[in-house]
């Protein structure tokens, strides 16, 4: 089982935040994203991983 570092996940959401390409994202991006957030504040882990896992799909697939 891997451990939950809070600390790492807090940053990698921060970067991709503050990233110059964030700006061009889609809307449902950076909603997920903004889920994101709130589900690391709360440590709802499980949930904060199956959002995590939605947004790293919708990041391989550029939809334009």
């Amino acid at each position: 089982m891997n451990n939950f570092n809070f600390n790492r996940e807090w940053g990698f959401i921060t970067a991709e935040t503050h990233s110059k390409k964030f700006k061009k994202t889609v809307l449902i991006k950076r909603e997920i994203l903004f889920g994101l957030q709130i589900l690391l504040s709360k440590l709802e882990i499980k949930n904060y991983l199956a959002l995590k896992k939605i947004y790293r799909a919708e990041k391989s697939e550029p939809r334009y």
